[in-house]
């Protein structure tokens, strides 16, 4: 009788189980890679942001948008528009819907958003500026620097200055140089390592380092290295192709190309972003 009850107690809870809504297991774990295409050589809208699954299915494409940042939890995401705004401005969206996109920043490029998704750094003209979402309030963190990122604990931003990357403590406001012969830097999730592009004799490569900017190691001949949640891959550009590769430089696989008809292999992908929403 008992053995009756238990097994009937399992057949109800996987019944309810099977009937909960299920998350597919590659948004669910892999999350979600977007790109911006188009403008040089392009036809039709452009430039586009492309949002797609990590494996490089299920992509949906916005039009018209540059410089595509997604927030931490895959819900939103930070963009510049071509809306015939006199100064560049960064506008927000849900991700599902370009009908809300909302004002975030006036005279601002380059947006980042802050690891827990309270804050955003961005360029502005020549310096770079944060914005507390919650509290609207601005200000310059650093001069004659580009192409802010922020460290994975948040209290650092790496960003570019001359050739160079460089960091800034937020709190302190100190800065030091961190690699040569560097630019678009990544932090890691853990903020343990750091990938960054530097110009070879004929392509761009991507690195990684340390976080104190040794142990330089390359990973592999691309553009725009972004990591995966969990910290073991990058996602990159190979000009027309997305690709995924190891860490060590091994299990390379395109995971999204461009296909013809929709011009898309006219145009090298760039800044990509990989987040767990």
């Amino acid at each position: 009788m008992r053995k009756a009850v238990i097994l009937a107690a399992s057949i109800l809870a996987l019944a309810v189980a099977e009937d909960r809504p299920q998350a597919e297991p590659h948004s669910r774990h892999g999350g979600h890679i977007t790109a911006i295409v188009g403008e040089s050589g392009d036809f039709g809208p452009s430039p586009r942001l492309i949002v797609m699954d990590a494996d490089g299915t299920n992509p949906r494409v916005f039009n018209w948008i540059w410089e595509g940042s997604p927030s931490p939890d895959g819900r939103s995401i930070a963009f510049r528009s071509r809306n015939g705004e006199r100064i560049p401005t960064i506008r927000v969206m849900a991700i599902t819907s370009r009908r809300s996109s909302r004002l975030l920043v006036r005279n601002g490029t380059s947006a980042d958003w802050s690891p827990r998704g309270k804050a955003i750094a961005f360029n502005r003209g020549h310096d770079v500026w944060v914005k507390d979402l919650q509290k609207s309030e601005q200000r310059r963190i650093v001069r004659n620097a580009a192409e802010p990122d922020w460290s994975g604990d948040g209290r650092k931003l790496a960003f570019v200055r001359g050739n160079d990357v460089w960091i800034v403590d937020l709190a302190s406001k100190r800065t030091r140089r961190l690699i040569r012969d560097a630019h678009a830097p990544h932090w890691s999730p853990d903020g343990s390592h750091i990938a960054f592009e530097r110009s070879g004799d004929v392509r761009t490569q991507i690195y990684i380092a340390d976080d104190d900017g040794r142990n330089q190691q390359r990973v592999a001949v691309a553009e725009s290295p972004a990591w995966s949640p969990d910290g073991h891959e990058l996602a990159a550009s190979e000009f027309s192709r997305i690709i995924r590769i190891r860490l060590d430089g091994t299990h390379r696989r395109v995971v999204y190309s461009g296909r013809a008809g929709r011009h898309d292999d006219c145009c090298a992908y760039r800044e990509i972003e990989w987040v767990a929403g």
